[in-house]
C-alpha cells in the first residue's frame, strides 16, 4: 500500500508523516515519551518567563527564590544550623 494511501487512512499528510520521521525516526518509546515531557516542561518555563517579564519581577523572584546580589548573600548569616562533632552519636 503506498504511503500517500496510508496518510490518508490515519487521517494526516504525507508532509507531516515526514516530519514526524525526521524528529522521532530513530527514537525508542521511552525517548519520545521523555522528550514529550521535556517540550511540555519547556513551554510551562516560557510561560513563566513571559509572566514575569511582563509584571517586571525578575525570574528569581517568581521562583521564591533570593534576589539579593552575590555580595549580600555573602555577608548574610548563615540560615542553618550546624550540629558540632561532639555532639553525633557515633
Amino acid at each position: 500500500m503506498p504511503l500517500k494511501e496510508l496518510c490518508r487512512k490515519g487521517g494526516f499528510s504525507d508532509a507531516t508523516f515526514y516530519k514526524w520521521r525526521a524528529k522521532y525516526g530513530g527514537m525508542d518509546v521511552p525517548d519520545a515519551r521523555r522528550l514529550r515531557e521535556l517540550e511540555g516542561e519547556n513551554a510551562k518555563l516560557k510561560k513563566l518567563l513571559a509572566l514575569t517579564a511582563r509584571s517586571g519581577l525578575k525570574p528569581s523572584a517568581a521562583l521564591g527564590q533570593p534576589t539579593d546580589s552575590p555580595s549580600v548573600r555573602a555577608n548574610r548569616e548563615p540560615t542553618m544550623s550546624v550540629t558540632p562533632m561532639s555532639r553525633l552519636p557515633f
